[in-house]
């Protein structure tokens, strides 16, 4: 089973981040770490790399890597899709396949938090509803 691993370091508004994208077995995953707000240096870059725990990394879902054939596509037809993606929510301001699974990651874990969320305030109330009718009920134990 063959691993191949790349790591690449960019600007993304307004931190710099180390973007580690692993493919094995034809599955890709990416895995994404910030670095600093100001540009790092090579220095800074080996050190960081020489301190990175690689075990803490958290990867997104592996998908499955599509390495076909390209296609020829007139050119109106490339000039449709861009508008199209232009315009998709998901890929409006990203640039790469890494990215993009990037932004499914952090709305799946939104969406976790969310959920979790109300299932704290649901219990909460709940807790307060208990509370007020034990109350209730030794306000008429005396009578």
């Amino acid at each position: 089973m063959k691993s191949e691993h790349q790591v690449t370091i960019l600007f993304d508004q307004p931190f710099w981040i180390a973007l580690f994208e692993r493919t094995e077995a034809g599955k890709y995953c990416v895995a994404r770490f910030v670095i600093s707000t100001s540009e790092p240096e090579s220095a800074e870059i080996n050190e960081f790399l020489d301190r990175l725990d690689f075990g803490r990394l958290t990867y997104t879902p592996a998908m499955v890597n599509e390495r076909g054939t390209k296609e020829k596509k007139s050119f109106k037809k490339q000039q449709k899709r861009i508008q199209k993606n232009a315009t998709d929510s998901r890929v409006k301001h990203v640039y790469s396949k890494a990215q993009i699974l990037l932004k499914e990651q952090l709305e799946t874990l939104k969406k976790e938090r969310k959920a979790l969320s109300k299932l704290d305030k649901a219990m909460a109330e709940q807790a307060k509803f208990e509370l007020r009718q034990q109350k209730k009920k030794e306000k008429h134990r005396g009578h």
